[in-house]
């Protein structure tokens, strides 16, 4: 596999995993190859053979396990909640990572909860669009700069408390998941969140702190283009501020 990460084109492919399944297409044709050449001589075997195969399939056997919190069906409920935002906060692709890159196991709990995560692992983006997008975000960019252990002005906290509304309408923002197993690099974030965000919290267990955004969503949300408010919805290449007379734009 070590060829490959010099072969232009290939060198993507990053994880030799990939490669599993279409191994084992071609070894199961081999296998049923011999197969037929056992069977062609000791047909008497295959008496043997059929219910060791039935067993295989009949037992299941599980070869990842990852205990999900009764909270997360709960939270599959809730109709009006679109998205969980998780951290430790981070996002990466195979090149680039923002954030720490936390057990990407995590991802797995979407499997149950089936609402929208604001992190997590992807393909491919490269570093402007990933750095870009999430920076130019009250409170996303907030809580990464605080994990990061990166300085964070006072001013920019309580813009992002004013903004709090506007971030959760744009993502239909409707719980705050933090995981105990990185607490010590992201207590700081945890408790910008608890400052920032109307939430109240609904669940805690030795891994998971599970809160409940108490901002109701608004059947219609005014955009003023031009003033703060508007900051969250606009994105690279927009100016944000600009005002002609009574009238604000960007």
């Amino acid at each position: 596999f070590l060829l490959f990460r010099y072969i232009p084109s290939f060198d993507n492919l990053t994880i030799p995993s990939r490669f599993h399944i279409l191994t084992m297409l071609h070894m199961s044709v081999l296998a049923g190859y011999g197969m037929r050449y056992i069977l062609a001589k000791r047909r008497y075997l295959i008496g043997l053979i059929i219910p060791i195969i039935l067993l295989e399939y009949f037992i299941p056997t599980s070869v990842f396990k990852n205990p999900i919190a009764p909270v997360y069906e709960h939270i599959s409920r809730d109709r009006k909640a679109q998205s969980i935002l998780q951290i430790p906060f981070f996002v990466r692709d195979t090149v680039t990572c923002m954030g720490i890159s936390a057990d990407p196991s995590i991802q797995s709990y979407q499997s149950v909860h089936h609402k929208k995560i604001l992190n997590g692992a992807i393909s491919r983006l490269g570093p402007e669009s990933i750095f870009y997008s999430y920076l130019n975000l009250p409170v996303i960019s907030t809580v990464y700069l605080i994990q990061s252990d990166l300085p964070v002005r006072p001013e920019y906290i309580e813009s992002d408390k004013r903004l709090a509304e506007e971030v959760v309408n744009l993502f239909g923002l409707g719980y705050v998941v933090v995981y105990k197993s990185h607490y010590v690099t992201i207590e700081g974030a945890h408790q910008y969140l608890k400052y920032v965000l109307p939430m109240k919290k609904i669940y805690e267990d030795e891994n998971n702190v599970v809160y409940e955004v108490t901002i109701s969503k608004p059947d219609i949300i005014k955009i003023d283009i031009g003033t703060e408010t508007s900051i969250p919805y606009l994105y690279k290449g927009w100016i944000n501020g600009q005002k002609s007379g009574k009238t604000t734009y960007a």
